[in-house]
């Protein structure tokens, strides 16, 4: 993943082919900040052109990931990618913002 100025791009392993939409979902890893932000944040990218490139990536508006510590995950064809532990917990792969 990479944070710049006005977006947030999570890298896709393997890419979305023709058809493929999929659902970018964050869930908030410090739930002990005191925060009004949501503690769940969902994307949809819709489904690749016939014909269109593979999609390796996708941009989420950074206005609209409030800052924190997020656990992504990706949704494809209705299969969710697994979280990794990290000290027992769910925690990767994460993105922490800003960025530190």
């Amino acid at each position: 993943m990479t944070v710049g100025a006005a977006d947030v791009l999570v890298e896709l392993a393997p890419p979305l082919f023709a058809g493929q939409g999929a659902t970018v979902s964050l869930n908030r890893l410090d739930t002990a900040a005191t925060t009004t932000a949501p503690g769940e944040l969902s994307f949809v990218v819709p489904p690749v052109r016939p014909g269109a490139p593979a999609l390796v990536s996708v941009d989420l508006p950074r206005s609209a990931v409030p800052d924190g510590s997020w656990l992504v995950r990706v949704r494809v064809d209705g299969v969710e990618s697994l979280p990794e532990l990290v000290d027992g917990v769910y925690g990767a792969p994460a993105v922490t913002l800003p960025v530190p």
